[in-house]
């Protein structure tokens, strides 16, 4: 019996790509090449994420990389970020039934930004980020931690993401896994689930 589901944040709660769509506006703005950005982003985001401080080092290094002011950088990163109404709409009816938590590999200032953009806090029961704890998805310890606090077993959860490695290492745990490809393709897959 499903007691609990679980998402993700970027690319399943929010709607922007893995940070192709910044890399595009950020070549345009500079006149770098945006694979050289979209990689400087993914190499200072992998050493952030697991870092309370990190999110410093990542402004600074893609600052530095492109020639721009951090604040405006961070304006730029911040606008892109939009949280799907029709993911929190579904959320909330969930959440009538089920106990809900958002796991996310993300850095510290920015989850901030969007938490209090959108009052995540009060959305989900349980919030678990890769800055708080030091450990990022794929890691089995992150899933041990949101499970934990749910007080659910594996085999009574629901993970949903849109990267595949992050699945494979929940269902190995024993969770169901969505792979989210869109909203529609990612209720239907749900409903099967809670139908069961």
């Amino acid at each position: 019996m499903i007691k609990a589901i679980i998402f993700d944040l970027g690319g399943v709660l929010d709607d922007s790509g893995r940070f192709f769509e910044i890399s595009k506006i950020l070549s345009k703005k500079t006149d770098i090449d945006e694979n050289a950005i979209h990689e400087k982003i993914r190499e200072s985001w992998k050493k952030a994420k697991t870092d309370p401080v990190g999110c410093n080092y990542f402004w600074k290094n893609i600052a530095e990389f492109i020639g721009m002011n951090k604040e405006e950088l961070k304006k730029e990163f911040f606008s892109v970020k939009k949280v799907r109404p029709d993911m929190l709409r579904l959320i909330e009816i969930l959440r009538k039934r089920y106990k809900i938590a958002l796991l996310s590999n993300f850095i510290k200032d920015w989850f901030e930004y969007i938490d209090n953009e959108y009052d995540l806090q009060e959305k989900f029961d349980v919030i678990v980020t890769s800055y708080e704890y030091g450990i990022a998805k794929p890691n089995e310890k992150i899933f041990s931690i949101v499970l934990e606090k749910l007080n659910v077993k594996p085999e009574e959860c629901i993970f949903i993401d849109d990267q595949t490695k992050n699945d494979a290492e929940s269902y190995a745990l024993g969770m169901k896994t969505i792979i989210f490809e869109n909203f529609e393709q990612m209720k239907s897959e749900l409903e099967i689930y809670l139908e069961e």
